[in-house]
């Protein structure tokens, strides 16, 4: 094109440049905005029935579209009937028409007729002067429901702190607002919780911990003390239909209140022993753990509180209770409690805000002495009837006493238990305070006792961990470990203590003594006739013993016959591992059945070898 011909389309150029230029809001220009139009694309028919809440699935939802000739839509305005209109940018809805008027010619439906009207708005303002209007005729069948579900049956007699929620259905769900009444009178606006608790409204940290997402807080005081109150609760649908209420009668008492019925106490990943003891380690947290109940009354427990003193140091005061809102949950955490005596009491209370009655335990944390010259003797009798083979806790108890008599003379001071009647509570037990301040525990069973070492293994570990030092007689002492007769052990106190690998039991009458190791310097013992029937060949229930790595057999079985296959056999293994602080020496063999004074020159011979700093010359 020559400069000619753009001087002739110059003219027009200027006049369409000047219109680019105007706005809509611009008087010069010549268009005026055009208003965008509305559909209704996906609903029910004009006048068809369908349910009244119209869902947004796949085939059942409102959906409309908007269309802006000169621009785009920026939203709809909705408006249901003659309520408010709603303003919303998006194409398509969940919508619940109200459908509460019965259906003359179904009593089991209720109706209702709504126009839904959709206007389009574009984005500079201009809405549609025709919306899309839809007539639809709401069906809808009333909620229903199903059960209160409760702890307390119908007509119980309770506590004030009750919770029950309530189960419903709906033939065409939307959605389900629910309102409880007590006694014919309202206590609830509809609300969406269906779930109940009555609590302390006086207690802010009591409501602060329920849940109020889910479920609805209630104050105790709506509730009539003495009388049967009448709970009963209505479901409404978003539809507007309401169920028929259901109800529950509860008579509600004031004498009643939640129970602790347990209060324990771990010591690090330790229990503590029956009597409230352990021995001290370093590093430990001691950890109190609580369990409160108050269903006997149909309560539930809601938190917790303690409080401690420390009677070691004769401190008689208590600390003041800490806060409930302080220690909801039912335990308690103290890091590295020193050595000592503790005394704690603890307390549950409901939701109502009841106490129950005070819970006392009391822990020692015992710190090992075995350093003094304190010998224990662990008497584990069955108490016979005195007559050889059988005898009785008196003749067992002079028996050690005679043999020992020679260590007290070297400055050893002997104590003494009868396992039969040293009890916790009602367990027999050994526990720290028996054992904190003995150098050497004596365990026996030589009256033909079972050997009741399972429930206190764990003491025994923690004690010879300690340093402590442990010789072990009597009738069957691999029983102790086992029910087999040929014993095998890989783990576990025998194992890993006394450093057995196993043994064989002889059940015959044919153990005559034991030939001490002559490189050790250990004594022979041979039985009494005087203690065993004479009928016998000699004492039955003894075991020759394996060894373990580590360990040194002070004495060998010795039998009538003595061809068996028990001739020889360790029946004195030496636990002296120097990768551990303990020494133990078991015997396979009931000592009290043996000659008395070689029995003295044995027991001061083993008293050597598990403890030669005090060895006697």
């Amino acid at each position: 094109m020559n400069a000619r011909k753009l001087l002739v389309f110059a003219p027009l150029l200027l006049v369409l440049v000047a219109l680019w230029g105007c706005t809509p809001d611009n008087p010069g220009w010549p268009l005026a905005n055009q208003a965008p139009d509305t559909r209704i694309t996906v609903a029910p028919l004009d006048s068809s029935e369908h349910d009244h809440y119209v869902s947004p699935s796949v085939m059942f939802h409102v959906q409309w579209f908007g269309h802006d000739p000169d621009g785009l839509v920026a939203g709809f305005w909705i408006q249901v009937d003659n309520g408010a209109e709603v303003w919303t940018t998006k194409g398509d809805s969940a919508i619940a028409f109200e459908a509460a008027n019965p259906d003359p010619n179904d009593p089991t439906r209720l109706l209702g007729t709504h126009t839904l009207k959709i206007s389009a708005v574009d984005d500079e303002g201009a809405r549609d002067p025709s919306p899309a209007i839809r007539t639809i005729l709401a069906v809808n069948y009333p909620p229903v429901l199903d059960r209160i579900v409760a702890d307390f049956p119908d007509s119980a007699a309770t506590g004030a702190g009750i919770y029950f929620e309530v189960e419903w259905s709906d033939p065409n769900v939307s959605g389900a607002l629910f309102r409880l009444s007590i006694n014919g009178l309202p206590v609830s606006d509809w609300d969406a919780r269906s779930k109940y608790q009555f609590y302390d409204a006086s207690d802010a940290s009591i409501l602060a911990s329920i849940e109020q997402g889910e479920v609805m807080p209630l104050d105790v005081s709506l509730l009539t003390v003495g009388v049967m109150n009448t709970l009963s609760v209505e479901v409404m649908d978003f539809g507007g239909a309401i169920s028929a209420p259901i109800e529950r009668h509860v008579e509600v008492i004031d004498t009643v209140y939640p129970a602790l019925t347990e209060f324990s106490v771990t010591y690090g990943a330790a229990q503590f022993f029956p009597d409230g003891s352990i021995f001290y380690r370093e590093n430990r947290s001691t950890t109190l753990t609580m369990v409160g109940s108050a269903a006997d009354y149909y309560g539930a427990v809601h938190s917790y509180r303690y409080r401690q003193r420390q009677r070691s140091i004769g401190d008689t005061t208590w600390t003041e209770w800490n806060e409930w809102s302080g220690w909801g949950e039912p335990s308690a955490e103290f890091s590295n409690l020193p050595v000592g005596e503790y005394q704690f009491e603890a307390q549950c209370r409901d939701y109502a805000g009841v106490p129950g009655d005070t819970l006392a335990y009391t822990l020692s944390i015992v710190e090992p002495d075995l350093d003094l010259m304190n010998i224990l003797i662990i008497d584990e009798t069955k108490d016979g009837n005195g007559r050889p083979g059988s005898p009785d806790d008196q003749q067992c108890d002079d028996f050690y006493n005679n043999i020992t008599a020679p260590l007290e003379a070297d400055g050893w001071t002997i104590f003494n238990i009868d396992y039969a009647t040293h009890k916790v509570g009602d367990e027999n037990y050994i526990s720290p305070r028996d054992l904190f301040d003995k150098r050497i525990v004596i365990w026996h069973a030589d009256d033909r006792s079972q050997l009741f070492l399972g429930d206190n293994l764990t003491v025994l570990g923690q004690y010879l961990d300690a340093g402590g030092r442990f010789i072990l007689s009597g009738h069957n002492v691999l029983g102790a470990f086992t029910d087999d007769d040929i014993a095998t052990f890989t783990s576990g106190f025998a194992h890993d203590y006394l450093r057995i690998a196993g043994g064989q039991k002889n059940d015959e009458k044919e153990f005559i003594g034991m030939i001490g190791e002559p490189d050790l310097g250990c004594p022979d013992v041979a039985y009494d006739p005087a203690k065993i029937p004479g009928s016998w060949h000699g004492v039955n229930y003894t075991w020759i013993l394996t060894p373990e790595h580590r360990t040194e057999a002070g004495g060998y079985w010795h039998g009538d016959p003595d061809d068996t296959s028990f001739e020889g056999g360790v029946s004195c293994l030496m636990n002296f591992s120097p990768v551990n602080p303990w020494r133990t020496i078991v015997l396979g063999f009931p000592l009290y059945f043996t000659m008395e004074d070689q029995a003295t020159s044995f027991m001061q011979w083993m008293i050597g070898q598990i403890d030669p700093e005090n060895a006697t010359e």
